[in-house]
């Protein structure tokens, strides 16, 4: 298959490759405990898994959306997969560092402690506006009626931390910490805080993505 430049549409939108799974059988889910307050040590610092979601999901082709609930998602560009992330104001779609990973998904409410973000892989912060109140964590396989991953926040704006590692336990898996931090204005862009060998980004972000109409 050719590269693609950088303005150049990804052969198969997220509307394909949901249309496709939505006929497949989806995997079964693993069950994983509720998460609660426990000391976690991390880069030698003694902290507190303050999760108020946990999920373990597939993530088919390599992705998950943070998002404000009832928000369409966007297409792809190369440029998009190249930064490991695609946003409109009210919706981010973000890459794995693994392809079709299953991932133990965190999300907090708040700001990374200290040591919480040590020893990831990949950290992007993207500006999100929530206005619903409703932040909707899914995958592909996944729509709006599936409430699961949907964690009641202060409409408004805010600021998603969004952090992986490959799972201890197991290399082939991969561990996904999403901080929600509220924000007095929507920020004006998103920050790569750690990178890795899958991104590679020449020159600013791309901070637009084309919404992909139901």
């Amino acid at each position: 298959m050719p590269l693609l430049g950088a303005g150049d549409p990804v052969h198969e939108s997220q509307s394909d490759a949901a249309a496709r799974l939505a006929v497949a059988p989806r995997p079964p889910r693993k069950e994983v405990p509720a998460p609660t307050p426990r000391p976690v040590g991390v880069g030698g610092i003694a902290i507190v898994n303050t999760a108020v979601l946990r999920r373990r999901e597939l993530c088919s082709y390599g992705q998950f959306f943070v998002k404000d609930l009832g928000a369409n998602g966007v297409h792809l560009l190369q440029a998009h997969l190249a930064q490991g992330f695609a946003r409109k104001p009210d919706f981010v779609m973000f890459t794995t560092i693994l392809e079709w990973p299953w991932a133990t998904i965190d999300v907090h409410v708040g700001t990374p402690e200290p040591g919480q973000l040590a020893g990831a892989t990949r950290v992007i912060q993207c500006p999100l506006l929530v206005a619903s109140g409703k932040l909707a964590v899914q995958v592909v396989a996944e729509d709006d009626y599936d409430t699961d991953g949907v964690v009641g926040v202060q409409p408004g704006p805010h600021r998603i931390t969004m952090c992986q590692r490959r799972a201890a336990h197991a290399p082939t898996e991969i561990e996904v910490g999403i901080w929600v931090t509220q924000t007095r204005t929507l920020e004006p862009g998103s920050r790569i805080l750690v990178t890795d060998e899958k991104l590679s980004v020449v020159g600013a972000l791309l901070e637009t993505a084309e919404e992909m109409r139901l």
